[in-house]
């Protein structure tokens, strides 16, 4: 049980790591509105980026599914009706716009798509950051030891 627990929190920090690299580098690339730079940080997204992103995605929550089975806690239940809406806003949102914008900037295309399409993508990545920051957040408050007055009376 420890190495799925130190799997899961290794993978979990990764993966937020991971999204707030990649939405700084854009942001820092948009700001500087050097084109080789935007399309140099959309290809780093891709690849090596996803391939980083995708399976510590993977190991944060199958790890924690496996860990929370039965449980009844709060906090387990709210991390677990995230991960869905993490997972689907990656695959169904980050992971297109990543594509598109890829393709858009290697073609030299910084026109009003490609800026709405950014948008899209900053936003729905700020929306994963936020989710499973709540989920690391609550993943702590579960790996604290209680207080004295926490603790249950005997």
């Amino acid at each position: 049980m420890k190495a799925k627990k130190i799997a899961h929190k290794v993978a979990g920090g990764i993966a937020l790591m991971t999204l707030l690299v990649f939405l700084s580098a854009t942001l820092y690339s948009e700001l500087i509105g050097n084109y080789a730079l935007i399309a140099k940080v959309k290809s780093s997204i891709l690849s090596p980026g996803l391939f980083i992103l995708i399976p510590c995605l993977i190991v944060t929550a199958g790890s924690g599914f496996n860990m929370a089975k039965g449980s009844k806690n709060k906090k387990i239940k709210a991390k677990a009706k995230r991960m869905p809406f993490i997972g689907l806003n990656g695959l169904l949102v980050l992971v297109p716009c990543a594509l598109y914008l890829n393709y858009l900037a290697q073609s030299s295309l910084f026109g009003f798509e490609f800026y709405l399409v950014q948008s899209v993508e900053v936003v729905a990545g700020l929306v994963n950051i936020s989710l499973i920051s709540l989920n690391i957040r609550d993943g702590l408050r579960l790996s604290k030891r209680p207080t004295q007055k926490e603790q249950p009376a005997i």
